[in-house]
């Protein structure tokens, strides 16, 4: 009968114990796959989640918490862009992750006013630049060579002696020239025309008098003695007296009883009485035509009597006509 070692015992008392652990082990595991598959043919109740239903849930909400925790820690980001800038990047608002690079400014040049200034970010750098004023001329004023503002007056042309080269009259303009001290430019210029000058008043058309003795106003003028540009034009009127009145109304029965030369009706009215001032100023405005009273003179002689050309003119003659009045009478009765 063989003897062992105690070393020899103590592994065979492990060597069994480690198969009984392995004999279970998978005793467990073929139990729980056993209990899985009768769970699953089991009939569900109403209500209740199936074992892989709360393993798939749990899953699920495992997955949002590390989403959750990724976007919290911003390890991942739904990025809010911010624009880029002259000085800044294109910039997520969320987490701060910039991408591209900043603009950079964009300069407009310096002006005599303005400084430069970037037309993206209104920024300013530097000083403006200044006017470069140019010196007044005759004719320009101080102007900036960079900007063309301008400031103050052109000095105008010095020209000490003009020469005239043409008078101005009433009606025309003159005309001088000259050379400037500063420029040496020729300069001509149109001098103003001169005054008229003013003569007497004259009778453009004369006031008339009715029978009845209305008075139609008349017109006079007065002229340049120069030029004769009509320079004023006035109404003017006279006042009839009474005595002018009756004059004015004894000549116009006379004229409509029978015909008159301007003497011979003169005559009749101072033979009436009335003075030789009222007599012919009554003659003068009763509006008679000398040459057609002359007509009916020389028609009542020839009824009258015989008459031949000579006698007949020196007949209205002696009646106080004139020789053309006379001869303008003997032709209308056919002499």
């Amino acid at each position: 009968m063989s003897t062992s070692s105690p070393e020899a015992e103590a592994e065979k008392v492990k060597d069994s114990s480690e198969a009984e652990s392995t004999t279970d082990e998978k005793n467990d595991s073929e139990g729980s796959r056993a209990s899985e598959e009768q769970h699953e043919k089991q009939p569900k109740k109403s209500g209740l989640w199936s074992y892989r239903e709360v393993r798939v849930g749990a899953y699920f909400a495992a997955a949002i918490v590390v989403l959750g925790i990724l976007f919290g820690t911003h390890v991942l980001c739904a990025h809010e862009w911010k624009k880029a800038t002259c000085t800044a990047p294109k910039t997520c608002l969320i987490c701060g992750k910039t991408q591209g690079e900043e603009l950079g400014h964009k300069w407009l040049a310096a002006t005599c006013t303005e400084p430069e200034v970037c037309e993206r970010c209104g920024k300013e750098e530097g000083e403006p630049l200044g006017h470069a004023w140019k010196k007044a001329t005759c004719t320009e004023p101080e102007t900036c060579s960079r900007c063309l503002e301008t400031r103050g007056s052109a000095l105008g042309h010095d020209i000490a002696d003009w020469k005239v080269t043409k008078e101005a009259t009433c009606t025309e303009t003159g005309e001088r020239e000259g050379v400037c001290k500063r420029c040496g430019e020729t300069i001509k210029q149109e001098t103003q025309k001169k005054e008229h000058t003013p003569g007497d008043w004259e009778i453009q058309q004369d006031y008339t008098i009715s029978s009845d003795g209305y008075v139609t106003p008349g017109v006079k003028v007065q002229k340049c003695k120069v030029c004769g540009q009509v320079l004023n034009q006035q109404e003017y009127t006279v006042e009839l007296t009474i005595s002018q009145s009756n004059a004015l109304a004894k000549a116009a029965s006379y004229l409509d009883y029978t015909s008159f030369s301007y003497k011979s009706l003169i005559n009749q009215l101072e033979f009436e009485g009335f003075s030789s001032e009222d007599a012919t100023f009554a003659v003068d405005h009763c509006g008679a035509d000398w040459m057609v009273q002359a007509e009916k003179k020389a028609r009542q002689y020839m009824d009258y009597s015989s008459f031949s050309r000579a006698s007949l003119i020196g007949q209205l003659e002696f009646e106080g006509f004139t020789a053309e009045q006379a001869a303008h009478g003997a032709d209308s009765v056919g002499l």
